[in-house]
């Protein structure tokens, strides 16, 4: 059986690519982020037979699910 895991969390403005940030601002380096991450569970969707998107914070289980789009499993970190 093939697994694979991504660990990930959410997307909010001065909570990611801090060093990215100091150059060209929270909004911007959150939208990377998320594009990144986005990108990366879309090009993985076939790569394993068991797929999860680890995450947090639990409370952003929907905004995961939406970025999981029903072809990963959820679990909160």
């Amino acid at each position: 059986m093939n697994q694979l895991a991504m660990f990930a969390k959410y997307w909010d403005p001065g909570s990611v690519k801090t060093r990215l940030a100091a150059t060209i601002g929270d909004v911007a380096a959150s939208r990377i982020y998320f594009h990144c991450l986005d990108s990366l569970v879309h090009r993985f969707d076939n790569l394993a037979e068991n797929r999860t998107l680890v995450f947090w914070p639990p409370d952003r289980a929907a905004d995961f699910a939406t970025v999981a789009r029903g072809r990963w499993q959820l679990a909160p970190q």
